[in-house]
């Protein structure tokens, strides 16, 4: 008999699962990282924390609000976008766009 494939949906959710035991376990993390989502702080509501991961190699890397986690994931993860982001908010389009192209000269 031929087993089912697994969904990816699946192999997703038992990944982050696996994570989160090796760390001891959700509220052992949320304890870890100050009661609250690791990039702005905030306690977890009505819902728990997102399980945020690398998903090119599947590792965990800690707990995160609903608006934290949909910024990285609209940001493809991409840590220069994110300076960028950041360089834009705070100084505005014309350092932003200096900065982006700087980036971009160094390969980075």
């Amino acid at each position: 008999m031929r087993r089912k494939p697994v969904r990816a949906a699946t192999r997703h959710a038992r990944a982050k699962r696996a994570g989160l035991a090796a760390w001891g376990g959700y509220e052992a993390q949320l304890a870890r990282q100050g009661g609250g989502c690791a990039v702005c702080g905030a306690s977890p509501g009505a819902r728990r924390l997102h399980t945020d991961h690398d998903h090119l190699t599947g590792a965990c890397r800690g707990l995160l609000c609903w608006t934290c986690n949909a910024m990285i994931g609209r940001a493809r993860e991409d840590v220069n976008r994110l300076n960028v982001a950041g360089v834009y908010l705070k100084w505005g389009w014309g350092s932003a766009v200096l900065y982006r192209d700087c980036l971009r000269q160094k390969g980075a």
